[in-house]
């Protein structure tokens, strides 16, 4: 053979091993769906989870992100794409996820970021794969992953004020205006893969009355629930779901007041309800942490901290061991982690954070991926 053929045949081999080299690398980022690199987008999801990650690694101390979510309408599969990233963090991480959500009470055509509807619309038994659950089923095995079963917390106010429809003397009709996913919905779960579950409860609905007995009709609905999940193999997150408040009454208006814990409760409030709670399903075999308080908010950053902790420590020297998850401050979310280091000083404890992975962190997902990258690169 000359040499100008042995040259080309090398020629040609280097650019064959090139084509293959990149081949591969391409089906590798197929698989793992890498955001781009100039997708400023990615880059400040992933950076904030990675500030949240970084001071649990820090500190030494265990994480558990309750909420995250990514619109269910993703016709590009960016969000997709960026929520396979995110979760390979997590993943990494060790850090347990609860995806933000799922529940009968959601209508499927006005509730952006489900991973389960009901074809037959809110209030019937869930039927539908949506795609955050179709990536969700895809991630089962290879991190600790659950879902948000929504219900307990719906047709209620957050953290108005005032609350023209909500308060503990109208809480609301189980059945008619809230409920509890059914029996139906928790077998269609546990068919998907699901094993976890953040089931959540509003405090004005289980007690009526600060410091008095439970509404036993809750309670039993609530025990059905932890029931069938045990039934069907799934694990039970108890989530009080009241962001450091309760509503009463106003007798003058009948409207419901935002009462704040450490403001106008007293935060040994928290210790009695956690030990109500406790003492009613504690022991239930489902129940596998108790979500101490969803969002707390307006109180300060010391005061919840100062009574969270009196909570956890009263549990613990009552001989509860049953995992602890303390929620982060004001919306608990990872990219405004408020918390210099950790303050709960007792066995079994996680620090609780959310993720919703949209700009105002809200879950509203109002705007396409592609508005999204254009708001990072001309307005953050």
């Amino acid at each position: 053979m000359s040499r100008s053929a042995l040259l080309a045949a090398a020629a040609l081999g280097v650019i064959l091993l090139v084509g293959v080299v990149v081949w591969v690398l391409v089906v590798a980022d197929e698989g793992r769906d890498v955001p781009a690199d100039d997708d400023p987008v990615a880059e400040r999801v992933l950076g904030e989870l990675d500030g949240y990650l970084g001071w649990l690694d820090e500190h030494g101390v265990d994480g558990f992100i309750g909420e995250v979510s990514w619109p269910s309408d993703d016709p590009t599969g960016q969000w997709t794409q960026l929520a396979e990233s995110w979760l390979d963090r997590t993943a990494a991480a060790d850090v347990p996820v609860t995806y933000w959500g799922a529940g009968e009470v959601f209508d499927p055509d006005t509730v952006p970021y489900l991973a389960y509807a009901s074809s037959e619309g809110a209030g019937e038994p869930l039927d539908t794969v949506l795609p955050p659950g179709e990536l969700l089923e895809q991630r089962w095995d290879e991190q600790p992953l659950g879902l948000n079963s929504v219900g307990g917390s719906y047709n209620t106010c957050a953290v108005r004020d005032v609350c023209e429809f909500f308060d503990a003397s109208s809480p609301g009709r189980l059945g008619e205006e809230w409920q509890f996913d059914s029996t139906e919905t928790l077998e269609f779960y546990a068919d998907r893969g699901v094993e976890l579950l953040r089931v959540e409860l509003r405090w004005e609905r289980i007690q009526p009355e600060l410091e008095g007995p439970f509404d036993e009709e809750v309670a039993t609905e609530f025990e059905r629930v932890l029931d069938d999940a045990e039934r069907l193999g799934m694990d039970v997150i108890l989530d009080l779901h009241n962001y450091g408040s309760y509503y009463v009454e106003d007798e003058t208006t009948g409207d419901g007041v935002r009462l704040l814990l450490g403001e106008d409760l007293d935060p040994g409030l928290l210790t009695d309800i956690w030990f109500g709670l406790a003492g009613r399903f504690g022991d239930h075999p489902a129940i596998t942490a108790y979500g101490l308080m969803n969002e707390p908010r307006g109180m300060g950053v010391e005061a919840w901290e100062a009574m969270s902790a009196a909570t956890v420590g009263a549990l613990r020297d009552d001989g509860d061991d049953t995992p602890i998850l303390v929620g982060g401050y004001d919306l608990s979310n990872v990219h405004s982690w408020p918390h210099a280091e950790p303050w709960v000083d007792a066995p079994d404890v996680s620090y609780e954070a959310h993720h919703h992975l949209d700009r105002f962190h809200g879950a509203s997902y109002d705007y396409t991926y592609e508005e999204e990258i254009e708001f990072e690169r001309t307005e953050r």
